[in-house]
């Protein structure tokens, strides 16, 4: 397998570790100094740091999210980094309100040193978020 394969695969283990909430087994592909930055913009944003960090953004993240779906579209990898493509998909009255985003996860010795979600509009998902609350 390349490195670019065990990359993959080990972003991949982090998404199936989180959905399947296996923290003791997710916080053995983080680094010590894992970090993960939301976006700002977001009422979850900011820099969660520590092994624990993924369970403490799964909480306060995808409670306040609520996706219907997390549909992963695809994967790409570098010798030290991999960038995943998802879609978060919400109910809404108008059909499927579907948000794109774009994760960055660097590697440093076989582990997940950071990761970078990138969303495509913050301040649509904001405004879709906000609208959600008031119903």
């Amino acid at each position: 397998m390349s490195r670019h394969q065990e990359n993959i695969a080990l972003a991949q283990s982090v998404y199936d570790c989180g959905f399947a909430s296996d923290w003791a087994k997710l916080e053995t592909l983080l680094c010590d100094d894992f970090e993960i930055v939301e976006p700002a913009g977001l009422s979850f944003g900011g820099a969660y740091r520590g092994k624990d960090a993924l369970e403490r953004v799964f909480g306060s993240v995808l409670g306040a999210l609520q996706p219907r779906d997390v549909q992963l579209k695809s994967m790409t990898a570098n010798e030290s980094q991999v960038v995943s493509l998802l879609d978060l998909v919400f109910d809404s009255d108008d059909g499927d309100f579907i948000m794109p985003v774009a994760e960055l996860f660097e590697i440093e010795g076989g582990k997940i040193k950071r990761m970078l979600p990138y969303f495509y509009d913050t301040a649509v998902l904001d405004r879709f978020l906000r609208d959600r609350a008031k119903d």
